[in-house]
């Protein structure tokens, strides 16, 4: 029997629980925070990827679980717990000696995130009018 139900798990929602742990773990390790430029620079670009990586399977996960009727407030959800991630891994930062919450950083991953939003907006299309299904899937 099918589901009737307006939201569903997926196996999206379980790689976004794996990868936003991962991203809290490595923000709270035991790892001093870099002292060179270029490193900085490096680390802003890490930041960007990691959490454009954590909106793209988000994303996945709310359009499969919302499905295709509320596509704009799938991207909403996506940016918002992403977003709150980042700020969240920023701020638990601030209680450990050898790290620090910067700016940049929740800057870098909210770029990150945009981007994957975007590309996923971009790569992925509907047409609502004709009530066609995500390109590439079957049904």
């Amino acid at each position: 029997m099918k589901s009737t139900s307006p939201f569903s798990i997926n196996r999206y929602w379980i790689i976004s629980i794996i990868w936003a742990s991962l991203l809290l773990a490595l923000s709270l390790a035991v790892i001093p925070a870099p002292e060179s430029t270029v490193v900085l620079w490096v680390d802003k670009v890490n930041h960007g990827v990691a959490y454009a990586m954590l909106a793209f399977v988000l994303i996945l996960a709310v359009d499969r679980s919302i499905g295709d009727r509320e596509r704009f407030l799938s991207f909403v959800i996506a940016f918002a717990i992403s977003a709150f991630w980042g700020g969240l891994t920023e701020v638990l930062q601030i209680m450990r000696s050898n790290r620090s919450a910067e700016v940049a950083d929740l800057l870098a991953d909210l770029i990150g995130i945009a981007a994957a939003l975007l590309l996923y907006w971009w790569a992925i299309p509907t047409v609502r009018s004709e009530n066609k299904p995500i390109r590439g899937s079957s049904s």
